[in-house]
């Protein structure tokens, strides 16, 4: 497993909330975006790079994402074979516990929104232009782990 899970805290006083995750660097950072899906449960999923690198932080609310290491060759493959071979790790992450996610390269990864009015930031290591052409799409349920269980 080359994902790494950098956990964070949060410091509550008579001013207000403090949240923070103090362990992670910006180093190679070249821009960041976010991102605010129209209505909960709504998934974006699946997006892989060879080369570059993301990092994810919950800004509010709760979100299912899932990851998918792969080896650089086996980009080239189908989709169906891509998911015989592979299987997804999921994680839910939380505004209420902050934390940063680092998905490394040569992952595909994808998100669904547990809660309304939730919004993700992703920084990435490459700028526009280089992440578009290290693109790779593949259709929401290549991996179908979306469905939520309740007990």
């Amino acid at each position: 497993m080359n994902y790494k899970y950098i956990e964070g805290d949060s410091y509550i006083d008579e001013r207000g909330k403090l949240s923070f995750v103090n362990n992670f660097k910006l180093e190679n950072v070249t821009r960041f975006y976010q991102v605010e899906n129209h209505k909960k449960n709504y998934v974006r999923a699946w997006h892989g790079h060879k080369y570059e690198e993301k990092f994810v932080f919950v800004n509010k609310g709760t979100f299912k994402i899932g990851i998918v290491e792969i080896e650089e060759s086996d980009f080239s493959l189908n989709p169906e074979d891509l998911s015989k071979k592979y299987s997804p790790k999921t994680l839910i992450i939380s505004s209420e516990k902050p934390a940063i996610l680092h998905i490394p390269r040569l992952t595909f990864n994808g998100f669904m929104n547990l809660s309304d009015n939730g919004i993700i930031t992703f920084f990435s290591t490459k700028d526009l232009k280089n992440s578009i052409d290290d693109d790779f799409r593949l259709n929401f349920d290549v991996w179908n782990i979306w469905e939520q269980k309740y007990f």
